[in-house]
């Protein structure tokens, strides 16, 4: 159970958030460098949608991160055509590797809940994200 009388510091949270979007910015890596990798239209499509889910996630952390009086980390989002290449094992390699990730992340969002849950802002965009993540299916 979350105590929600428990005193963190904006700082506290704003740390928290920024590392939640670099987890994003890093799943988002990994769907881009899948994506290179694959061949099927259905798989690449479907990586397309989640990276633009976590580009929308990392809005949604930012806009919070500024709610509470921080600004954004300096890192620049991921680029499209970038910098990734394709995993060396090939397409099943590689969505392994995603879904991995995504695993991380998701268990990232988890902890920050038990730890930044003194604000509710920060509990509704957690928690928020965490919705959208389990509605978005497997990666196939």
């Amino acid at each position: 159970m979350v105590n929600f009388t428990k005193a963190i510091s904006n700082e506290h949270m704003i740390n928290g958030l920024q590392r939640l979007l670099h987890a994003n910015e890093a799943v988002i890596t990994k769907c881009r460098s899948t994506e290179l990798a694959c061949r099927d239209d259905g798989l690449k499509k479907q990586l397309r949608e989640l990276t633009h889910l976590h580009e929308s996630h990392i809005r949604m952390l930012t806009d919070s991160i500024h709610y509470l009086g921080g600004s954004a980390p300096d890192s620049e989002p991921p680029r499209k055509g970038g910098d990734w290449s394709a995993s060396s094992g090939g397409t099943e390699s590689a969505v392994l590797e995603t879904e991995a990730e995504e695993r991380k992340l998701r268990e990232a969002y988890m902890e920050a809940l038990k730890r930044l849950a003194a604000s509710d802002e920060v509990v509704n965009v957690i928690n928020q994200a965490l919705r959208e993540l389990e509605q978005f299916p497997r990666l196939a």
